[in-house]
């Protein structure tokens, strides 16, 4: 059996102080540390965007992802991170998009990607007409967990036509392996039998009930269903749904931490020893990074680019060209 490495985790809540995931600095930290010693080498931070409960936006959640990234550095966790959203399906959406209040998933083409999230009990009335003004502007719903959505469980053939329609669907490791009970683990079995997931993610909260379990869940399908299909489902595809996330990152120039700390937290001079960055830092860094350009950076992009749409195919051809992927990443400069 291959043992799972470089895997990309495209749904978890570990940005401190947001939502209903890590509680704190250290519990985000713990829980970076957990998904890597998990295999996972690639991030997508998702905090809950559901107005009235979470009154998340892009704007509000750029510094702290900022101000965590930096902590992730600092404790020399060796783990990549990006920023997008698990959005609460209301009408409030409608806004929040055309205001560029949500962060979506990128490719390496920055096509978008957003991951949706549905009531546990019901399908809203609209969903369909949701979709349909979502791709009409170019944005691709991936459904997250409906394995764990009562209404999907009863009426699975609601999820298979909205797949049809054009729907992504990503569904949750613990769920793969029983963690979320006998029905759900049903439910996550019967989409994988029909061939209906597009990716699985953690959906981790903590360390005590709900810790990142990738490796896990892609054990399982290897198992059941081929190595490869196994890889697809935490590497390959997710890895190209996010490349764009990544490379924004990478093309944006590198500060040093006391010039960081400088300007960003309106120090009167530079310390000679960067301070821990702490809880409070959150509320008090306002700065965002500016962006730059990296002309051998956007080659390598282009690179990227190409095999990673060739990774996303299923077959041997995809599978050289993700472990081409894996190769590349031991190459750059970090």
């Amino acid at each position: 059996m291959v043992e799972f490495a470089r895997m990309v985790d495209l749904h978890c809540h570990y940005l401190p102080a947001v939502d209903d995931g890590a509680a704190n600095l250290n519990e985000g930290l713990d829980l970076i540390r957990a998904a890597h010693d998990n295999g996972i080498s690639r991030i997508l931070l998702t905090p809950h965007i559901h107005v009235g409960r979470y009154d998340n936006t892009n704007s509000s959640l750029q510094t702290r992802f900022e101000t965590f990234r930096r902590a992730i550095t600092a404790a020399n966790i060796p783990v990549e991170i990006a920023l997008a959203a698990e959005v609460r399906c209301s009408d409030d959406l409608f806004g929040l998009i055309e205001q560029e209040e949500v962060p979506f998933l990128l490719d390496a083409k920055g096509n978008k990607t957003l991951l949706l999230e549905m009531p546990h009990s019901h399908v809203p009335p609209g969903v369909d007409q949701l979709v349909r003004w979502l791709l009409k502007r170019n944005i691709r719903p991936m459904l997250a967990h409906p394995e764990r959505n009562k209404e999907f469980m009863k009426y699975p053939h609601r999820l298979a036509d909205l797949c049809s329609a054009g729907c992504l669907t990503q569904i949750t490791a613990a769920a793969v392996i029983g963690r979320f009970g006998e029905k759900s683990q049903h439910a996550a079995h019967a989409l994988l039998n029909d061939d209906l997931v597009s990716v699985i993610a953690t959906d981790a909260h903590n360390l005590q009930h709900r810790p990142p379990l990738l490796r896990e869940a892609a054990n399982w399908v290897a198992q059941n269903f081929g190595e490869e299909r196994a890889w697809r489902l935490v590497g390959a595809t997710p890895a190209a749904l996010s490349t764009g996330n990544f490379y924004r990152r990478a093309a944006q120039p590198r500060k040093s931490v006391a010039v960081i700390a400088t300007h960003d937290l309106n120090l009167r001079e530079a310390p000679q020893v960067a301070k821990p960055i702490t809880v409070e830092s959150f509320n008090s860094i306002k700065t965002a990074p500016t962006a730059g350009t990296d002309f051998c950076e956007q080659a390598f992009s282009r690179l990227r680019e190409k095999l990673n749409e060739r990774a996303a195919q299923p077959g041997g051809a995809g599978s050289k060209a993700a472990r081409t992927l894996a190769i590349m990443d031991d190459w750059r400069v970090r």
